[in-house]
């Protein structure tokens, strides 16, 4: 009997419908934990086949599953083993290997999400095998929602799985001995497994076999080592998020690295030590504070880079924006700070952030400042800031009243003119607390000038700041009693 394709065997037998009634012959159930980056292919809204997740956007499956219909045809269902229940995907974009359109033995595909897959225990990656061989007698795992027998039916409420016993590699395709456990109709594109130290590792794809007789006949399975390369070379993000752990490492931390690239090596920055590794997971140790960063390496190729902050802050810098200071940290990574304390001037202030909302905005100051994390403490950083003068305003204050006037002068026709005419008839003002540095009030008013009532402000010291609109700012001292 001729060996054929699944897939299209069922478009000469049967209705789209019926192929949809299809599992694994032989085998046992499996939930879908065991198998978590098994998905299916819906076709207009109905199964068709198997796929693998890569990445959190990309699905790998057979090409003559896909082969002439459009990303707006398929539908990706994940995350359960009842595919009634399971989430589904729409797809962005096909990519056939190009070399299956004259040598049908290249049958993969793959599949770019419109929309990343959030991981789970239901819902992962699998790590792809490099290996281009195996050797006969080698066990591996093939499932799929597939049918479990020629003329039996089934519906896709159960995912199974079976054990196949490689015979040989040929070329692109690896086959499989002569079983009563095998893949059938339904199950292409699926994936063939191995174990390995970090888990499972997907080695093919299910391709075809025989259609009347499948347990008489060797089945056959693209080899995926063998195209590796193109994968990496079609879908170079696929590793990007397979480093995960903690933004901020104080002593260790501990990091998952899924799918773990076969050929890859950890690369750790200067500040950080390997304490453990193992089946995928990393703890690693804080040397010295500072930006840290882990890395997958290819050879030269870098597939993907986590950076993170470990230890205490270290303070590098202080920008002003024209409304906040910023304490700047050193490196890349966030610090994380949580508390930093400011003296500015002669002036002590706090705040539950790496910024504080600046009280003045003429003069010179000296500014020394301090950051805190989980971690620790930063040692002081200290600096000197000048911001920019202003006199355009003034003001006169009654009680809690602040009356805002335009500075006038005599022309030389003794004439009182503005010093200059404002750039636009409104302008915004804040009311800050000297002590904490924190906006109390805010709003706009005329550029004219006007007053301000502040009957509802707790007495104490102020700086009023007033954002003249070409930019300019003013600061006054006020005392509101």
């Amino acid at each position: 009997m001729k060996v054929k394709h699944f897939y299209l065997l069922a478009l000469l037998v049967m209705s789209i419908v019926t192929h949809a009634q299809q599992r694994i012959i032989g085998g046992s159930a499996v939930n879908i934990t065991e198998r978590p980056y098994q998905v299916a292919v819906l076709i207009n809204g109905t199964f068709t086949g198997g796929g693998v997740i890569i990445g959190n956007k990309w699905i790998l499956t057979a090409a003559h599953v896909v082969n002439g219909r459009s990303a707006s045809q398929i539908q990706i269902c994940s995350g359960h083993t009842n595919l009634n229940n399971a989430d589904r995907s729409s797809v962005r974009r096909i990519i056939i290997n190009e070399d299956y359109f004259d040598d049908e033995t290249s049958d993969i595909a793959l599949l770019e999400l419109s929309t990343p897959l959030v991981f789970s225990s239901t819902k992962k990656a699998i790590n792809i095998s490099t290996a281009k061989s195996y050797s006969y007698g080698t066990i591996a795992t093939v499932s799929g929602w597939g049918r479990r027998s020629v003329n039996g039916s089934a519906s896709t409420s159960q995912l199974y799985k079976a054990n196949i016993t490689i015979q040989s590699c040929s070329g692109n395709q690896i086959i499989a001995t002569v079983s009563n456990n095998m893949a059938y109709k339904g199950d292409s594109g699926g994936p063939l497994t191995i174990s390995s130290a970090s888990g499972d590792m997907l080695i093919g794809l299910v391709k075809g076999g025989d259609y009347d007789t499948p347990t008489v006949l060797t089945s056959s399975y693209t080899n995926v080592g063998i195209f590796y390369d193109w994968i990496l070379q079609n879908a170079n993000d696929i590793y990007a998020d397979a480093i995960q752990g903690p933004d901020l490492v104080c002593s260790t931390g501990n990091f998952i690295i899924s799918p773990f690239p076969q050929n890859a090596s950890i690369e750790l920055s200067p500040n950080l030590e390997l304490v453990s590794q193992s089946n995928g997971s990393i703890t690693v140790r804080e040397k010295y504070q500072g930006s840290a960063f882990i890395a997958l390496d290819a050879g030269s190729q870098q597939l993907a880079r986590k950076d993170f902050w470990a230890g205490a802050p270290i303070i590098a810098g202080v920008s002003y924006d024209g409304s906040y200071l910023h304490a700047l940290s050193a490196g890349a990574a966030d610090a994380g700070i949580t508390y930093t304390e400011w003296t500015i001037g002669s002036n002590m202030f706090s705040t539950y952030s790496d910024a504080i909302y600046c009280p003045y905005s003429s003069g010179t100051y000296n500014v020394s400042v301090t950051a805190r994390n989980s971690c620790g403490t930063s040692r002081p950083y200290q600096t000197q800031i000048t911001l920019s003068r202003s006199s355009r305003y003034a003001i006169s204050i009654l009680s809690r009243q602040i009356t805002v006037s335009p500075v006038h002068d005599e022309d030389n026709t003794g004439n009182l003119q503005l010093l200059e005419a404002p750039a636009s008839p409104v302008m915004n003002y804040a009311l800050v607390n000297l002590n904490s540095g924190i906006v109390v009030t805010n709003g706009s008013m005329s550029s004219e000038g006007g007053t301000l009532d502040f009957s509802a402000v707790p007495t104490g010291l102020y700086v009023l700041k007033l954002f003249v609109p070409d930019g300019a700012e003013e600061t006054f001292k006020v005392q509101l009693k």
